[in-house]
């Protein structure tokens, strides 16, 4: 327990989601995220719960909200199975970019083969409308086909925590995404 709360707490001030993935010895495993949005600064009284601010999400919010229909989520906590039980347990903090975080490292490791470690710090891209965001190292024939294409390509600097904050066990072992680590000075 003390592991989780300090994995909990510590995301909790790097940011406004929190993603945990954990398997035990005999391959039980879970998938927790827990995302406040920018958070309301709202609580229900007597429930000590902090309400979100996801409503005003331009990814979420794009029909009007009806009446007890359930609002669509970004948020991907994941386990994938096959005939030899648990292959991954993967999940994301990152807003918007989640979808392509964990699309990009499931498909590393279940598709190519990658380790853990390799499939989340390898380069990410994220596209929104006509622009594609993406780290150094994304196939640059891949950006100038695009371009060719008529997008926009934004290329960063660095690796950088605007791409996700992935969490992994996989059977190769388990990784947390580089780009959320915060280094800190006394």
């Amino acid at each position: 327990m003390p592991a989780l709360v300090t994995a909990l707490a510590g995301a909790t001030r790097a940011g406004h989601t929190t993603n945990v993935s954990v398997v035990d010895a005999q391959g039980c495993a879970c998938v927790l995220t827990t995302s406040l949005g920018l958070g309301t600064g709202d609580f229900l009284p007597g429930f000590d719960l902090h309400l979100n601010s996801m409503l005003g999400e331009v990814d979420l919010h794009r029909v009007p909200l009806e009446p007890a229909a359930r609002m669509q989520s970004m948020m991907a906590p994941s386990i994938a199975l096959d005939d030899d039980g648990l292959a991954l347990a993967i999940g994301s903090a990152g807003g918007t970019r989640l979808r392509t975080a964990l699309v990009g490292v499931a498909a590393g490791i279940l598709d190519e083969g990658l380790a853990p470690v390799d499939a989340v710090s390898r380069p990410r891209f994220h596209p929104v409308g006509e622009l594609v965001n993406a780290e150094p190292g994304v196939e640059e024939e891949g950006l100038a086909r695009l371009e060719r294409a008529g997008r926009r390509v934004r290329r960063w600097p660095a690796l950088h925590h605007y791409f996700g904050g992935v969490s992994v066990v996989g059977r190769e072992g388990a990784a947390g995404d580089p780009r959320r680590l915060r280094v800190r000075r006394r």
